[in-house]
C-alpha cells in the first residue's frame, strides 16, 4: 500500500474521533451553567468547534480505505497525540497554566496516570474539575 494511502486512512479515521471529543468537549457546560461559571463557556466551546471543523476536514478530504497493522497503530498512536493536544485547551483557556503543562495534563487525564500539576486542585472552576475526572473515565 503507498504511503498516501496509509495516511489518507489513518486521517480518515481521526475525523470521527474528533468527532466524539468535540461533542464530549459540551458536556461541561452542564457544570458551567449549575455552577454559574460562564466565564469557562468559551473554554469548552471553542476546543469543541475546533475538534468538530477538524474532524469534518480530516472527513472530508482524506479517503477510507483497507486498514492493516500499521495503519491501526498509526491511529492509536495519533489518537493520543491529536486528542490530548485538542483536549488540554480547556485547561489552557480556563487556568492560569501554560500550554505545555495543560497538555500534560491533558496526557495524564486521557492515560488515567492521575498525575497532577496542580498544587490546589480544590480552587479550580467546577466544570475544570469535572473535564479533568472526564477524561480520566475517556
Amino acid at each position: 500500500m503507498k504511503k498516501s494511502h496509509t495516511f489518507q486512512t489513518v486521517f480518515n479515521i481521526l475525523g470521527p474521533l474528533l468527532y466524539i471529543q468535540g461533542f464530549l468537549l459540551l458536556l461541561p457546560l452542564i457544570p458551567v451553567f449549575i455552577y454559574h461559571e460562564y466565564a469557562q463557556v468559551t473554554s469548552f466551546v471553542i476546543p469543541s468547534l475546533l475538534c468538530l471543523v477538524s474532524g469534518l476536514l480530516l472527513q472530508k478530504y482524506t479517503v477510507y480505505g483497507q486498514i492493516d497493522m500499521i495503519q491501526s497503530m498509526l491511529v492509536c498512536g495519533m489518537a493520543w497525540i491529536v486528542l490530548s493536544l485538542l483536549g488540554c485547551l480547556p485547561f489552557y483557556m480556563g487556568t492560569d497554566f501554560t500550554y505545555l503543562d495543560s497538555f500534560f495534563e491533558a496526557v495524564s487525564g486521557f492515560t488515567t496516570t492521575g498525575i497532577t500539576l496542580y498544587t490546589n486542585i480544590e480552587i479550580l472552576p467546577k466544570s475544570i474539575l469535572f473535564w479533568r475526572g472526564f477524561i480520566q473515565w475517556l
